[in-house]
């Protein structure tokens, strides 16, 4: 099966509400809209990424608990319960 590739172009939408688009697209082509996130949007979305990264990192790094087999039998158990009441 081969992959068949469409070509993407970015435009802002101008004062007037329309939306440049290059010579090569044909007229009546179907074309999609979508509105993207603002650069101060994905820069936060970057930083609570990165957040989060560095939490799981720091977590990675401390040394497990000791459990014992009733312990990890009885937290199983407990996610399951859970599981089944969310409809899971």
């Amino acid at each position: 099966m081969a992959v068949e590739l469409t070509p993407t172009h970015m435009a802002t939408i101008r004062h007037d509400h329309t939306i440049a688009l290059p010579n090569e697209m044909p007229v009546g082509a179907k074309v999609m809209v979508i509105v993207m996130p603002d650069e101060a949007s994905e820069s936060a979305r970057k930083a609570r990424f990165a957040k989060t990264m560095e939490a799981i990192r720091v977590a990675m790094q401390m040394p497990l608990p000791k459990i014992t087999d009733a312990e990890l039998n009885a937290l199983v158990d407990k996610a399951r319960e859970l599981d089944e009441e969310l409809g899971g």
